[in-house]
């Protein structure tokens, strides 16, 4: 798909093999949709399910959410309300030149980041132009190819980064259900302070401790992002910092929350986040 390197695939081609299969057990029966859990495989499971012509997303609001920086550039041509916007101002970096011109856009301190990355793999503080362009070079020199780190969405376009304004605040994850852009549930954790600077969890808190105001108010932006982007139907998960001037948009995932999360919402809420977005 698109920017998939074909010869570097080794998670993918399992996953292409076995949608292949489904595809080809199921002609005689009736496909009603196609999804996924894996984090880089969500472009890949949308384009399938978009040539079927199943119930779900497009291929291109996959794609968006998968990459760091076109999410966030999206979302700045789209106010998601009339006062202002989640959205964080990020570029795209791939070479030490465009790192460089980066540099005169962006504050510092500031997020660098790989652009299709998950499990806060590859992301950092830098806070003066000397850690960003060292950090820029140790990570593109690491982290190459698929198999330097499986999952982390190298597959996708190699080393590619993301030069990002950093904004403090509290660190909260919004687990949502979506069907035809109307928000079915969501589940609200807070995550305690990382060790800069570096981004790892190290504690997560459910349900929320946030005002509830503050909780209604990220509910409210969250869904608007996500049909901003055209994420209307499914499983997602919203990162976001609540900050001094209001929320701002961390990333988003076109599936359901990982790790601990899914048991914490199905043991506090009664809600099964995988049984509901293979039911949507």
């Amino acid at each position: 798909i698109e920017n998939h390197q074909k010869k570097k695939l080794f998670l993918l081609e399992c996953k292409v093999t076995g949608l292949h299969v489904s595809i080809t057990w199921a002609t005689h029966n009736t496909i009603t949709g196609c999804m996924t859990y894996w984090e880089d495989c969500s472009p890949l499971a949308a384009a399938v399910g978009e040539l079927l012509g199943t119930v779900g997303n497009p291929y291109e609001a996959h794609r968006r959410a998968k990459s760091k920086f076109l999410t966030h550039e999206f979302l700045s041509t789209k106010r998601c309300s009339q006062d202002f916007s989640v959205a964080v101002p990020s570029i795209r970096v791939k070479t030490a030149e465009e790192l460089e011109a980066a540099l005169k856009k962006i504050p510092l301190p500031a997020l660098l980041k790989m652009e299709h990355g998950s499990s806060a793999v590859g992301v950092i503080l830098v806070e003066t132009a000397d850690e960003a362009r060292e950090e820029f070079r140790r990570l593109v020199s690491e982290l190459k190819e698929e198999e330097d780190h499986p999952g982390c969405g190298l597959s996708f376009a190699g080393p590619s980064m993301v030069l990002m304004e950093y904004v403090d605040g509290s660190e909260h994850q919004l687990d949502m259900l979506m069907f035809e852009g109307r928000l079915l549930f969501h589940a609200i954790s807070d995550y305690s302070p990382t060790k800069l600077p570096y981004f790892n969890e190290l504690a997560i808190t459910m349900p929320s401790r946030l005002h509830e105001r503050r909780q209604e108010t990220m509910v409210y932006l969250a869904t608007l992002v996500l049909r901003s982007l055209g994420l209307n139907t499914g499983a997602f998960n919203v990162g976001m910092k609540y900050t001094k001037r209001g929320p701002r948009l961390i990333e988003v995932n076109a599936r359901m929350g990982g790790f601990c999360l899914r048991d914490w919402i199905r043991r506090l809420y009664g809600v099964d986040m995988a049984e509901c977005a293979a039911m949507i």
